[in-house]
């Protein structure tokens, strides 16, 4: 076989792994569609739920272990896997397939599973999408009971023990296969499939194992005991490596190891220029365990606290349970304090409710029903419409917005707060909001219940309705944070999700950077804070731009930051601006491209 080949994938859990490649066969089972004699029904559906108690005791033993070793935050993937199987369509739809059709459970149960991973095919978000992988894992543990075939994580080769790492290679790995692989030497894994987004990646980022998905065709170029490399960083895999490669990976290896003890401890230090413009760095969070790495990164408060991420691990309780909303806003705002916390209201659609299954669709509908202008909310079998997302949805059905708003509220005298309205396209959908919350606020005083008086409220420019007429916003809100990610999708009609359609997808392009620079600008005339919390932000050909174009404050992951500040040290305003200013002058993503390659001081 040929040596040496590099591969690129998709990086969705940075580190390099050395090992020898453990190939997984695609493990889908095989499922015969037998007929059930009527008098013999009753006892297919006793034997599947039998299956579904037994999967259950799995859930319980594995939550054990997750707890142990991830703590509560993964721990609450079993939950999710444990009301999956509570879910009507497993414990309801199957065996109505097995009495109506007189079939196998086993044949039943992967009926439906079809019909669900049709469904999920559907969504056009692909963090969303990929949860239907928890679906088929715990699919997988009950026919693995009805067929009595052991349960054990394919990703589990007899040699792993010792001193010899393997690196797992499969078509796809589900969630429970990789929370075992740490306790099985396993030190990184490579797929077919997957994104940055599957609950495998998560994990795998959690446990710190170097991870590249979507790798074409890997199964056919890699054999079990090849040397491989993997390059979480860079997205690469590298097969049969040479001396010279594995040196020099190796090298990488120690290199950056070094960098990360150096980063860490910049972390404490201030975010300045070279000629000592001070930069406010905020951290995005997305789940609560995720608070704890504010101070520690050394950032100055949350420049983007995404509830929805919260509200899929609750699976949709919080919808409907201000109280318990507010423990969440609270535990963020005394974290963060004395630094704000920029909540984001809840941005979610009709294809996120549906995966968050439909015992949170349920508990949606019940907030839903609950409003008097809409008597089609009523109506739970009619299903939403899949442009019904963020702030629309939340004016449309209102108490999922009022709970929001009354949550923070209430959360809001332990710190700073301010509340930050997702995919604006109207001005009217501001005064809306604004109208609301000052509704809440009259409702509060009457109940002499405390709040903070002084809570602002900002949009996410992310919509090109809003980011080409910025002052008709900016005019009626007391700051802005630009969401690059939905903002250059948009303007430049095309989905980021798409390997087709990823050359289209330039952050960089003269008219996203035109707009940026407009809404910097405009900000400022009006006197306005102006922040920018998407993946560009993050980005250190960014960096020198958003600098240059004025922006008050970058949001980004909280393990940029001490990289952040780094590269700071090395810039100077006047650069910046003038790195800026001859950008703005370009005509294609490829000039602006390599005039910042060119121009951009980079920290070694």
């Amino acid at each position: 076989m040929d040596q040496d080949i590099a591969i690129q994938g998709v990086g969705a859990s940075p580190g390099i792994a050395f090992g020898r490649a453990f190939v997984v066969e695609d493990e889908s089972m095989v499922i015969t569609k037998r007929r059930v004699e009527p008098k013999k029904i009753r006892r297919e559906v006793k034997r599947y739920l039998k299956a579904i108690d037994k999967t259950h005791r799995d859930l319980n033993a594995t939550q054990n272990t997750v707890l142990k070793t991830l703590g509560k935050q993964h721990a609450r993937l079993i939950e999710a896997h444990r009301l999956i199987l509570q879910d009507p369509i497993l414990i309801k739809d199957v065996p109505k397939i097995i009495e109506k059709d007189e079939v196998n459970a086993e044949f039943a149960l992967s009926e439906v599973l079809s019909r669900v991973n049709a469904a999920f095919e559907a969504l056009t978000d692909e963090f969303f999408r990929e949860r239907r992988h928890d679906l088929f894992d715990v699919g997988r543990r009950v026919l693995g009971h009805l067929k009595k075939k052991s349960e054990k994580s394919p990703a589990a080769p007899k040699g792993a023990s010792g001193k010899e790492s393997y690196v797992i290679v499969a078509r796809n790995l589900l969630p429970s296969d990789t929370l075992h692989l740490k306790e099985r030497n396993i030190s990184g894994f490579v797929t077919e499939m997957g994104s940055r987004q599957s609950h495998a990646a998560i994990l795998a980022q959690s446990l710190g194992i170097p991870a590249v998905v979507g790798v074409p065709e890997i199964l056919k170029k890699v054999s079990t005991g090849d040397e491989i490399i993997v390059d979480g960083y860079e997205g690469t895999v590298h097969l049969r490596p040479s001396v010279v490669t594995s040196k020099q990976f190796k090298e990488k290896q120690a290199k950056l190891n070094k960098e990360q003890e150096e980063l860490l401890a910049l972390a404490q230090s201030p975010a300045v220029t070279s000629d000592g413009l001070a930069v406010s760095i905020l951290a995005n969070i997305d789940t609560m365990d995720e608070l704890s790495l504010i101070k520690k990164f050394g950032g100055s408060g949350v420049g983007l606290f995404r509830t929805e991420l919260v509200l899929l691990e609750s699976a949709g309780d919080l919808l409907s349970n201000p109280a318990k909303q507010a423990d969440l806003y609270r535990r963020a705002l005394e974290t963060a304090k004395p630094d704000p916390v920029i909540i984001r209201l809840l941005d979610i659609g009709a294809d996120k409710l549906l995966e968050l299954g439909p015992d949170a669709i349920a508990s949606t509908r019940g907030v839903l029903s609950k409003n008097p202008a809409d008597s089609s909310a009523a109506r739970t079998e009619e299903p939403l419409p899949m442009g019904l997302r963020g702030i629309r949805l939340s004016l449309r059905y209102p108490m999922i917005l009022k709970n929001q708003l009354r949550a923070i509220l209430m959360a809001s005298p332990s710190g700073y707060p301010k509340i930050l309205i997702p995919m604006v396209s109207a001005i009217e959908e501001v005064r809306e909001v604004r109208w609301v919350l000052e509704e809440i606020k009259e409702e509060f005083k009457r109940d002499s219940v405390p709040f903070r008086q002084d809570i602002q409220l900002g949009i996410m420019i992310e919509v090109p309705s809003v980011a080409v007429r910025p002052d008709i916003f900016l005019a009626e809100v007391d700051f802005v944070s630009v969401g690059t990610n939905d903002l250059v999708q948009y303007a430049l009609a095309c989905d980021r999700t798409s390997a087709e359609l990823a050359y289209l997808y330039q952050e960089y392009h003269p008219s996203i950077l035109q707009l940026l620079a407009n809404i910097a600008k405009t900000a400022h005339e009006r006197k306005r804070w102006v922040g920018i919390c998407g993946e560009m932000a993050g980005n250190s050909l960014a960096l020198p731009i958003l600098i240059g174009m004025g922006f008050d404050a970058i949001s980004v992951n909280p393990h940029l930051i001490p990289k952040i500040k780094k590269q700071l040290r090395f810039l100077s305003l006047a650069d910046s601006q003038r790195i800026t200013e001859q950008a703005l002058r370009l005509s294609s993503y490829e000039e602006v491209i390599e005039l910042l390659k060119r121009e951009i001081p980079l920290p070694q």
